[in-house]
């Protein structure tokens, strides 16, 4: 069945997308995106997974895939990375995904976070997302803000929402234990990096605003690294409540994880 030509990945994705579509609706959904490694030769050769899930915000329900893209890598060629425009970039499939993840609204949804970690923080799927979608992207770049500063040091005078207790999940070299996040939040107005396609970056706006939530760990034990998140979102942050669903979304990020651990190390 899979060596068949006429069996093709985009019509299995589509398919299930299809499935996991008839649960949405009345949910608020994250869809959750992130790349794993499929196979790597050790000599710069690699196949690569890039899908999104949708999770139920409020049960963390898995409910299905929503997209998925095969990436064949062959090593020596980030250095013209930079050089392409952006609609040829393997970077592009963060943004891809997440216009797929719109389709969801359509289908009953009656909410769409899109969910990435660091790798996800491109200027692009913040200036150019559907308008059916709000975003959560832990902030990988320190960007510039409009009026000055830049973006990792503009919590410095921000008063706390309030303090919350997590459960931190066991990683390598990492045994699982209790963290206590002290949380700020604040607007944040990112300007337009510069490019090397100069009339590409013009047709993006000069400015994108957006919220930032800091959740710093107070009082860490000795001889572990500190949890510190910036998490960029379009959702609005008031109040310590609202800063916590934040933090409890992005959280729910570890299901893909769990999804990549089953199909590799389990499966």
């Amino acid at each position: 069945f899979l060596r068949n030509r006429r069996v093709r990945p985009d019509e299995m994705v589509a398919t299930a997308r299809a499935r996991t579509a008839g649960l949405v609706k009345g949910r608020h959904i994250l869809a959750i995106q992130d790349t794993t490694t499929l196979r790597d030769d050790g000599k710069q050769r690699s196949l690569n997974l890039h899908p999104m899930i949708a999770v139920d915000a409020h049960d963390g329900a898995l409910l299905g895939l929503v997209d998925a893209v095969f990436l064949s890598h062959v090593g020596g060629k980030k250095h013209l990375c930079k050089k392409r425009p952006f609609a040829e970039k393997e970077s592009r499939r963060w943004l891809d995904a997440t216009n797929t993840a719109a389709s969801l609204v359509a289908a009953g949804a009656a909410c769409v976070t899109v969910i990435a970690d660091r790798e996800g923080d491109i200027y692009e799927e913040f200036a150019c997302r559907p308008v059916e979608t709000e975003l959560l992207i832990r902030a990988h770049h320190d960007r510039i803000l409009e009026g000055g500063g830049a973006l990792y040091d503009c919590m410095e005078d921000v008063a706390e929402l309030g303090r919350e207790t997590i459960d931190l999940p066991a990683n390598p070299g990492r045994p699982a234990r209790q963290a206590v996040l002290a949380l700020r939040a604040r607007k944040v107005t990112l300007v337009r990096p510069k490019r090397n396609h100069p009339a590409e970056a013009a047709e993006l706006p000069k400015t994108v605003t957006l919220t930032l939530v800091e959740a710093r760990e107070a009082d860490p034990p000795d001889a572990v690294t500190p949890v510190h998140w910036r998490l960029l979102t379009t959702h609005t942050v008031a109040t310590l409540a609202d800063a916590c669903q934040i933090t409890g979304f992005y959280r729910q990020r570890w299901t893909i994880e769990q999804v990549f651990r089953v199909m590799k190390t389990k499966g």
